[in-house]
């Protein structure tokens, strides 16, 4: 596959990247095809397969993408941006609510081909890692509160419990009060790190 190096070749291959995205979203990997692509593109089915070996090269392309896009909003906030761990755990949901609102339709065809496919699997996986080394990251300056025997293990708990809940908020059909729920949320957090 060639790497475009001017300006021309780039633009084209963004095009199949961004046409990519938007029929994933709206009609499925599965229910898309390379030929529906290269025309929303307005290009040449030659010109997809010149940048992309397949389909799945290039879904794999939007999914770095995305998480590249996702991960830009989680981990938008700085030190100084946050007074107190009580404002760091609410950024946190809030942040991470704000990132499931990005194209939720894609998000939910990624959870359909993690369950399907071995490699989308392994780079959703990856990805989690990263954001969860992101998080540490950010939690750094709030350890000494923390009374934990495993921290390591804890903060996993504590992350997948936020990625999880915000999870539920953003793509179920609950009739639970969202508000009181991320409430909760932050009350049960603050209950288990006993601030």
């Amino acid at each position: 596959m060639r790497t475009p190096k001017q300006a021309r070749g780039k633009q084209t291959k963004e095009k199949i990247i961004t046409a990519a995205f938007e029929l994933f979203s709206e009609k499925g990997y599965n229910g898309t095809s390379s030929n529906e692509i290269a025309s929303k593109a307005g290009v040449a089915i030659g010109s997809f397969y010149s940048y992309f070996k397949d389909k799945k090269q290039l879904f794999i392309e939007v999914l770095n993408n995305y998480y590249d896009n996702i991960s830009k909003i989680s981990f938008s906030r700085t030190i100084d941006d946050i007074n107190n761990f009580d404002d760091f755990i609410y950024s946190s949901i809030h942040l991470a609510l704000k990132a499931h609102e990005y194209y939720p339709r894609f998000h939910r065809e990624v959870s359909i081909m993690e369950l399907s496919d071995n490699d989308i699997c392994n780079l959703v996986l990856e990805h989690e890692k990263i954001k969860f080394e992101s998080f540490k990251e950010l939690v750094e300056p709030y350890k000494d509160i923390f009374k934990f025997d495993n921290l390591e293990e804890a903060l996993f708990l504590i992350y997948n419990t936020i990625e999880n809940t915000v999870h539920i908020i953003a793509f179920s059909q609950t009739t639970v009060n969202k508000t009181v729920l991320i409430d909760e949320l932050i009350t049960m957090i603050k209950k288990y790190i006993s601030v």
